[in-house]
Order: structure tokens, then sequence, then C-alpha cells
């Protein structure tokens, strides 16, 4: 027995849906794929109010590529202003956790930057 995707109106086997926390045991309306997309969707628009699909323009319009240090990755992450909440672009998730330590503050980064040519061999 197959079901149909309410998302992508696929007909797909019942091992390819999660049970609904919602929904009494029941599983959920769209499949596996869809339901993943739906919720990284949400989640993109919920925090930074940004979609998938824009996600997807900038990530290939950055080539797969992180602003900062230039390396292609599978997954990156949004970097965004904190105060205004304005999206920069996206980074690899290194570069996005350096720039949080530092809480965006230049004069840090800069101090690491000394610090590091200090120590270096």
């Amino acid at each position: 027995m197959r079901k149909t995707c309410v998302e992508c109106k696929k007909r797909r086997r019942p091992s390819a849906y999660q049970l609904s926390p919602h929904r009494l045991g029941r599983a959920h309306g769209r499949c596996d794929d869809c339901q993943r997309r739906w919720y990284r969707n949400h989640n993109l628009f919920s925090r930074y109010g940004v979609t998938l699909e824009e996600y997807e323009r900038i990530r290939d319009a950055q080539g797969g590529m992180c602003l900062s240090c230039e390396d292609v990755t599978e997954k990156l992450v949004v970097d965004h202003n904190h105060e205004t909440g304005e999206v920069r672009g996206l980074l690899c998730g290194s570069c996005n956790l350096a720039l949080g330590h530092t809480k965006d503050d230049p004069a840090r980064l800069e101090a690491l930057v000394g610090y590091l040519e200090r120590h270096a061999d």
C-alpha cells in the first residue's frame, strides 16, 4: 500500500513517512524529503526572514563558498547582524562560530590576529 505525499504528490511506501506527534500515531502528510524541506524553510524564515529558495539563491550566487574563508562546503549557515537582523551572507560553521565568539567585534578579531602573529612558529 502506498501513500501520496500532500506536498510533492508522489506515491511512496509507508516507510517514507515519519509518525506525526500531532496526528495520534498516524504518519505525516508529507514524505520525509518534503518534511525536511518544510522544516528547513520554516526554521530559516522564523529565524532570519529568509525562505529556503532565497537561501539557495544566495548559496548559488556565492558558489557554495564561505564568504570569509572561501572554503566550498555542503552546509553553509546564515550570518546575520544580531542588532538589526540583517542577513550578511552565508558562512561555514567555523567562521560563523568565530564571529559569534568574538561578538562581531573587529577589535577582538584584530587582537586575535595579533596574538597569532606573536606566537607563530
